[in-house]
């Protein structure tokens, strides 16, 4: 796998990365429509995006999904996707191992045994 191996990479205080995010969307203009619920996230071959409360679609080059350590939003992606990706399937073949804040891989462990059913 290129970039980062498992373990390596910049460990950064989540609110400092969120405000990080937050300052640099605000000076390129960003729309940040606060006090709103991202009710479906899409992605096609040029864009991906979300809908806002359920009627503003809202396009952009990437996502972030910033809502917190135990968001559904970790769970919007099939894991046969990972599976079946050399890149990616490093996740499942890891998942019984423990992050650094001790918690396991819960929803990939799931999503793994659906896989291999």
């Amino acid at each position: 796998m290129d970039g980062y191996e498992l373990g390596e990479g910049v460990n950064i205080h989540r609110g400092t990365l969120l405000h990080g995010l937050y300052e640099q969307a605000r000076s390129l203009g960003v729309d940040l429509p606060f006090d709103s619920a991202i009710t479906e996230y899409w992605e096609d071959d040029d864009q991906t995006g979300v809908i806002i409360d359920g009627e503003q679609r809202s396009a952009a080059d990437c996502v972030v999904g910033a809502n917190g350590v135990h968001t559904e939003f970790r769970t919007c992606f099939s894991a046969i996707l990972l599976a079946g990706d050399p890149e990616s399937k490093w996740v499942l073949e890891e998942a019984g191992m423990q992050d650094r804040m001790r918690r396991k891989y819960q929803v990939v462990e799931d999503c793994k045994k659906r896989v291999e059913a």
